[in-house]
Parts: C-alpha cells; structure tokens; sequence
C-alpha cells in the first residue's frame, strides 16, 4: 500500500486518516519512516450554499479531481 513502510501503527495511522479523507504523508529519520502526518484542505463556508443553489437551478454539479474518493466526498 505504502512503498517502504513496514511499522503496522504507521500504516494503521495512514489508513485511518485517509479514510477520514485527509492525504498521510510520511515522515523519516535516518531512511525511517518515524511517523504519519495528516493533510487536509477544509471546505470554504460558501460552497455548500453555492453548489445547493446551483442544483436548485437545475444545473448538474460534477466534480473532477485526482484525490482520493473519501477526500472529495
């Protein structure tokens, strides 16, 4: 799943935020993967509102992205 992780915690950790859809980003000391950071973008106040009133419009809303699927729901 993750190229060079081995520690199960880490990758317990990785997938748990991911799931959450926060990107991990691993971090190393000396080769090591030491630890699992959590990276996420939080969603402008506006945009629910504005993507509601849209479809109330009847305009169809899509969203293109090269994120995970749990990230972009």
């Amino acid at each position: 799943a993750y190229a060079g992780v081995a520690e199960p915690r880490l990758l317990a950790a990785a997938d748990e935020w991911r799931a959450t859809g926060a990107s991990a980003v691993f971090v190393a000391i000396d080769g090591e993967a030491a630890g699992v950071l959590a990276l996420r973008d939080a969603l402008k106040p506006t945009a629910r509102p504005l993507l509601e009133a849209l479809r109330e419009r009847g305009i169809a809303v899509e969203i293109a992205s090269g994120d995970a699927t749990a990230t972009v729901e």
